[in-house]
């Protein structure tokens, strides 16, 4: 039933592994928004209009700020890059009145990171706050299998330029280098993320009120939870309830097309205290002049009895067709209660400043800087992630610029309770300490001798500098290297 209830999984695509990898990620980025946004919503008595359009359009204007008093590449997102780590590329596409250009990569075993700029093509100061829209990555003709870290975009001092810098790993075990291969790096186009306040409420949001679902709201004869197990089997109950009696068509959505988006029914838990509804995606885009809309969410339940909010929720797929909100109600409801509850519906639509496809190409001529040692030394180590201490032989290090790996050949889990986490550092010549955040793979225990590996990353944005290294600390283990 996972795969059937994936959060969102259905809509990215990456293959299988990538999902998987992805997918923990974003429950826990989901989770701190609902928390967010149950930490907002709490401090409202009232949920008009314009509070609403306030709530949902501050998101949007957070992810947009733009540092306008830095310029200068890679120094914007890492303080500075060490001698000899960058490699130039200097490719460029044109999108509508754009220019893209990669500037620089930063490239290790498996790994890279991609220094981007945006500009006008005829070098003006930027307007609104135009943004790259949907990404694609490609190694040796085919989707790439990685993970992915993302920093927000940075405006340059005058104006005319956007850089945006992200990093990715690759996690196709058939590519072991990406020396040789090309990388290719497309967009759909560009988007403009400035929205008015007046434009925001036109175009993605509408609140409808649940009455006219009232034929195909139920309540279960199980309890499930906002964050249940997907393979709980009260769960999985009350998810094949509600696939059988939704209806595409129940209650229409007046917004972006006449076959568009409609709510088509909702179950109640048992207990009352949580609510699913079914809003029916139709297949496909929907363009209006410069508007793009693809997907659509519940984002506030309210009562206007008392024009309070009710509850928050988190949205989860289902196929086909319907995304799935599931809602924490705020006090036990019945199925009376439901007619009286308006749903707050937030369309993801973005606003095209040009819709011209375009990619980035480059073949990786040679690995980055990565400085190797032979180790041979017993560590003991603890990650909360995982819940148990481990006792390693360390047998390799890695350091490049973007990470360092340690490689291990045996490992045997010490301890099944964890009391504290083990901090990792790593020293410098100068006794500059670099804080380190990771133990990341630790599934190495039945993997091949040869992926057996932890990754660790700086906490801050900074790069390494694999020739200043002189030590790795990891709890009370000091391994030196030389």
């Amino acid at each position: 039933m996972k795969s059937r209830y994936s959060h969102m999984m259905g809509q990215i695509s990456l293959d299988k592994q990538a999902k998987e990898v992805m997918l923990d990620r974003l429950n826990q980025e989901e989770q701190q928004k609902n928390a967010e946004r149950i930490g907002h919503i709490r401090k409202l008595t009232s949920i008009p209009k314009r509070a609403i359009l306030a709530a949902c359009l501050a998101g949007i204007l957070a992810i947009g700020a733009l540092a306008a008093s830095l310029s200068g590449g890679w120094a914007q997102f890492f303080g500075g890059v060490p001698e000899g780590v960058s490699t130039p590329v200097w490719v460029s596409a044109k999108s509508g009145d754009y220019t893209i250009t990669l500037e620089e990569t930063i490239v290790d075993q498996d790994g890279a990171a991609f220094l981007i700029s945006l500009k006008r093509t005829d070098g003006g100061v930027l307007e609104g706050e135009p943004q790259l829209y949907g990404m694609r990555l490609d190694i040796a003709n085919e989707l790439a299998s990685m993970g992915f870290d993302y920093q927000a975009p940075i405006l340059s001092e005058d104006g005319t330029t956007i850089y945006y810098c992200f990093q990715f790993k690759n996690y196709n075990k058939d590519i072991e280098a990406l020396v040789g291969h090309e990388i290719i790096i497309g967009y759909q186009g560009v988007i403009d993320k400035n929205w008015t306040e007046e434009e925001f409420e036109q175009i993605k949001l509408e609140t409808v009120s649940l009455a006219p679902l009232a034929s195909v709201l139920k309540q279960s004869d199980v309890n499930f939870s906002l964050y249940a197990d997907m393979e709980d089997p009260n769960f999985v109950t009350a998810m094949d309830q509600l696939n059988a009696i939704v209806v595409p068509g129940s209650l229409p959505l007046s917004k972006h097309g006449e076959k568009g988006f409609s709510l088509a029914g909702g179950i109640l838990s048992q207990d009352g205290m949580t609510l699913a509804l079914a809003l029916y995606q139709p297949e496909g885009e929907i363009r209006e002049e410069n508007y793009l809309t693809k997907w659509a969410d519940i984002a506030v339940l309210s009562d206007f009895r008392t024009g309070k909010s009710v509850g928050t929720g988190a949205q989860w797929g289902c196929d086909p067709g319907y995304g799935i909100t599931l809602f924490k109600l705020d006090r036990s409801m019945t199925t009376e209660d439901l007619p009286y509850l308006e749903a707050t519906v937030q369309y993801d639509t973005v606003k095209l400043l040009s819709d011209k496809p375009f990619t980035l190409a480059f073949t990786v001529a040679e690995n980055g800087y990565i400085k190797e040692y032979i180790l041979n030394q017993q560590v003991e180590v603890a990650f909360r992630g995982f819940g148990h201490r481990y006792d390693f032989h360390a047998t390799a290090l890695h350091i490049s610029a973007l990470e360092l790996q340690l490689f291990l050949d045996t490992i045997e889990s010490t301890e099944k309770e964890l009391s504290e986490e083990t901090s990792c550092k790593l020293i410098y010549d100068d006794g500059e300490e670099v804080a380190l955040k990771g133990g990341v793979s630790l599934s190495v225990v039945n993997r091949l001798e040869r992926d057996r590996y932890l990754t660790f990353r700086p906490v801050e944005n900074v790069l390494f500098e694999p020739d200043r290294a002189v030590a790795l600390q990891i709890g009370d283990n000091r391994i030196d290297l030389k």
